[in-house]
């Protein structure tokens, strides 16, 4: 397990310098990817699904990335995209292709399924990350952001505005 998790390190990171990602976020960003690809060797070990470790991984690559991006005040895409690399389901995309072009049918479309489905997860898990981190960010701002009342209003703007009579 440790090996693989070098090999996503390294992907993570490769795929890091490859899209320019500042050179203080290259770290992060392989460490999240070979932690995601750990956590999706776990969840195939305690007996969940490929699809359900997949989405797993996604889930923690985009807290960890999300919540790394908030800490230091950086876009969270800049992480995320290279750290999800190892999650990528190319290989059995690439097999859909060759089963299709040998006419093997059947076979092609069950690795396109079986590759739809894995992207399906990455976007979910990607996707409820977002979800949950805007939601923390939400509650976060109106409970710190004191509420203003209808007359500090006019305070910003000229007292002749429409809204502030």
């Amino acid at each position: 397990m440790s090996l693989q998790a070098i090999a996503a390190f390294l992907s993570s990171f490769g795929f890091a310098i490859l899209f320019q990602v500042p050179r203080r976020q290259l770290i992060p960003a392989g460490l999240a990817g070979a932690l995601g690809w750990m956590i999706y060797l776990v969840s195939l070990q305690v007996g969940l699904t490929t699809t359900l470790g997949t989405f797993a991984a996604a889930l923690v690559i985009g807290l960890l990335c999300r919540g790394w991006a908030l800490v230091k005040q950086d876009e969270a895409a800049v992480l995320v995209i290279p750290a999800i690399i190892p999650m990528v389901p190319g290989t059995i995309a690439y097999q859909a292709h060759l089963a299709a072009l040998a006419g093997r049918f059947p076979e092609a479309s069950r690795l396109a399924v079986e590759t739809a489905l894995y992207g399906g997860a990455i976007a979910l898990g990607l996707g409820l990350a977002k979800l949950l981190t805007q939601v923390d960010i939400t509650m976060a701002r109106r409970l710190t952001t004191p509420t203003s009342s209808f007359g500090s209003c006019c305070e910003n703007h000229h007292e002749s505005a429409w809204h502030c009579r």
